[in-house]
């Protein structure tokens, strides 16, 4: 058994946040001091750099002191250092798995900051969907990775991640549309309607064009000839 004396020289040569948790793990056990546990916790804060030192620090508050509340603020304090995306979901699934919800919700809201890709965002709304069950908000992730779609691949890519998270063929369906309509219009506008002197034949046929066919009412005869083509099994 560990004396106190032998817990001090200890803690004299710790230098990682790791090593501070780990001493006040021994501090209780051997002592059952938890008001030392938690000054050696808190030294471990001055030492953290990384989503993961602030894990470790999460997890031996809750586990160690039996302190939820400092353990949920040491993972929301977590937060601001997170380099990408995958940082905040293992930060978020400690959370969860403590069984704050709360502040998992918050983490995983804030993931979406950083979210660059089409891929990130359907990986964030895996993620949420998976360790919180929550629809809404996956649904509002997923949301934001499709107004990232810009490309026939991200639209097929967007849509094989609905029937996988939310097995929603209907949901899928519209993507589709969507995918149709913006492609549609992206590449008419580019290809048909730009802007021609209005003296020129190509000039009085789009001032024509745009006069019956205002943006946003084009026929669905156009649309059909434009259609992309996505590799969905729908059926």
């Amino acid at each position: 058994m560990a004396t106190r004396e032998e817990l001090e020289e200890k803690a004299e040569d710790c230098e990682t946040t790791e090593e501070f948790v780990e001493l006040a793990k021994e501090v209780v056990n051997e002592l059952s001091d938890k008001e030392w546990a938690a000054n050696l916790i808190e030294e471990g804060v001055e030492w953290a750099e990384t989503t993961d030192d602030f894990i470790v620090l999460g997890r031996g508050s809750f586990e160690i002191l039996e302190d939820k509340e400092k353990s949920k603020e040491y993972l929301l304090q977590g937060r601001d250092y997170c380099m990408n995306s995958q940082e905040f979901v293992n930060l978020g699934k400690t959370a969860s798995d403590m069984g704050d919800a709360e502040a998992a919700k918050e983490i995983f809201s804030a993931a979406q900051g950083k979210c660059v890709k089409v891929k990130d965002f359907l990986d964030l709304t895996k993620s949420i969907n998976e360790v919180l069950s929550d629809p809404e908000l996956a649904k509002e992730t997923a949301n934001k990775a499709l107004d990232k779609c810009s490309t026939a691949a991200d639209y097929n890519e967007y849509a094989r991640s609905v029937l996988d998270v939310f097995d929603d063929k209907n949901l899928a369906k519209e993507v589709y549309d969507k995918a149709t309509i913006r492609t549609w219009q992206r590449k008419s506008t580019t290809r048909l309607l730009k802007p021609a002197k209005p003296e020129t034949i190509l000039g009085c046929l789009q001032r024509v064009f745009w006069t019956i066919f205002p943006i946003g009412t084009w026929p669905n005869q156009f649309l059909r000839r434009q259609k992309i083509r996505l590799t969905l099994e729908l059926t």
